[in-house]
């Protein structure tokens, strides 16, 4: 019983952390965030955070690695819709409601001022998948595939800053929609 309460407690420090965090973030850069800070605003001691992070850099690193996690899932579980070939439309909506459901902390990920090594990361680890998929399913080299691959992400990174900069006004199926139309088609289909 003691550990479960133990358990609850940690998640609850570690969440009030990254709140104070990202709060920290949206008004400062990453280089500039102090230790002290993220204790303050989490009303927590310097000792509390260390028994969790080496520092806001490891913070930040172990948020990306929990991002990474959740969208390969639903990855995992989508790869090989019917509609796409690739990836479902209900696994890349799970994708844009969890951002949603988070889109503090990955409009900061995912903007301009993020780290431009996680963006690189989370594209080679849903690309992985996607180029074996189409190398082994479709007539198109690795090479070709990992251009195709490449072209797509950044155009569906650039939709999901959008869509967060823009208050998430369209739904996630509306998003998600419009993501797999322009992969599978173009902009050609819109005009």
């Amino acid at each position: 019983m003691g550990e479960k309460k133990q358990d609850h407690r940690v998640r609850f420090t570690k969440l009030v952390i990254r709140d104070s965090f990202i709060a920290l973030l949206k008004a400062k850069p990453l280089s500039k965030v102090t230790v002290k800070e993220i204790c303050e605003g989490a009303g927590i001691n310097r000792a509390t955070f260390y028994a969790h992070y080496a520092d806001p850099f490891d913070l930040l690193h172990q948020i990306e690695e929990e991002f990474v996690e959740e969208v390969t899932l639903y990855i995992g579980n989508g790869a090989g819709g019917e509609l796409t070939g690739d990836i479902s439309p209900d696994a890349v909506r799970k994708i844009l409601e969890y951002v949603q459901n988070n889109a503090e902390i990955c409009d900061i990920l995912l903007n301009s001022d993020g780290d431009l090594r996680f963006l690189q990361e989370i594209t080679a680890v849903i690309g992985r998948q996607f180029v074996a998929s189409w190398t082994a399913s479709k007539p198109v080299k690795k090479a070709e595939a990992e251009y195709i691959f490449q072209y797509s992400a950044s155009g569906s990174v650039g939709m999901i800053q959008k869509w967060l900069e823009g208050g998430m006004k369209h739904t996630p199926e509306e998003l998600a929609g419009l993501m797999l139309r322009m992969t599978q088609r173009g902009y050609s289909d819109f005009f």
